[in-house]
C-alpha cells in the first residue's frame, strides 16, 4: 500500500514537470548475489524463500498484504 502511495505521488510530480535531483555522487550498482556471499547469508541464518512461507501462499493461508 505504501508503495502504490509513493508511485502515485512520484507519477503526479512527473506528470507536473518535475525533473528530478540529480544525482551527487558517483553512485554503485548492485547486482546480483555470488555464490560466496549467498552461502554467507544462509550461514547467519538467512533464507529468500522458507518452504512454512511457501506452503502458507500455496495453501492460501498468508497474509497477502506483505
Amino acid at each position: 500500500r505504501e508503495g502504490a502511495g509513493l508511485l502515485t505521488a512520484s507519477i503526479g510530480r512527473i506528470a507536473g514537470g518535475f525533473a528530478g535531483t540529480p544525482q551527487t555522487g558517483a553512485g554503485s550498482y548492485q547486482g546480483w548475489p555470488t555464490r560466496a556471499e549467498l552461502r554467507a547469508f544462509r550461514a547467519h541464518g538467512g533464507a529468500l524463500v522458507r518452504l512454512v512461507d511457501l506452503a502458507r501462499l500455496v495453501s492460501g493461508r498468508i497474509d497477502k498484504g506483505w
